[in-house]
């Protein structure tokens, strides 16, 4: 093979075989010797330490040992590449909600968004959600709730709960999804 139809070759390989075959390609040409005057056979240099077939070897037994730690890395990039958190902030008014009467006449608002997560979880995320800002009229107790529910690997729904006489103009919550 000629050294321009074996660049030809290599180029269209991996860049890990790449390197192999060109060690290979070296040892190969150190190796041998120029053909015998008139014949077409090669012959094994008698001073070369390990003869061809223990280089060739060895060559190849280091390449599946890259290979087999090439599939590892990028089996343990994909794990870490699915386990993920995602945190945001959503802002609510549920005083500004319709008013719903239970039966036993309390009264409760909610105020309800729905969260997409920026991209999917590879499996449902947990997910956590805290108060970080309110402001009510001081004329009333402050009562709110604030939970998550319906999570998927695409979102959630975020909800504020207000009762009685409270009366929130604003709530802000930070939320968290993780999948780790």
């Amino acid at each position: 093979m000629s050294s321009t139809s074996a660049t030809v070759t290599l180029v269209k390989m991996a860049p890990v075989h790449l390197c192999v075959l060109l060690v290979i390609s070296s040892c190969v040409s150190q190796t041998f010797s120029k053909p015998v005057s008139g014949g077409s056979e090669l012959h094994e240099r008698s001073d070369d330490p390990q003869p061809l077939g223990a280089v060739v070897d060895n060559l190849a037994s280091r390449l599946a040992r890259v290979e087999a730690s090439s599939t590892e890395m990028q089996n343990e990039l994909g794990v870490l590449r699915a386990k993920r958190c995602e945190s945001g902030v959503v802002g609510f008014a549920p005083h500004a909600q319709a008013n719903v009467i239970a039966p036993d006449g309390n009264q409760s608002r909610t105020h309800t968004i729905h969260i997409n997560f920026a991209r999917p979880f590879a499996t449902t995320p947990w997910v956590s959600i805290g108060m970080s800002e309110i402001d009510g009229y001081n004329t009333a107790n402050l009562r709110i709730s604030l939970s998550a529910d319906g999570v998927s690997t695409s979102g959630f729904n975020a909800h504020a709960l207000e009762w009685a006489d409270t009366n929130i103009l604003s709530a802000t919550a930070t939320w968290v999804a993780c999948n780790v």
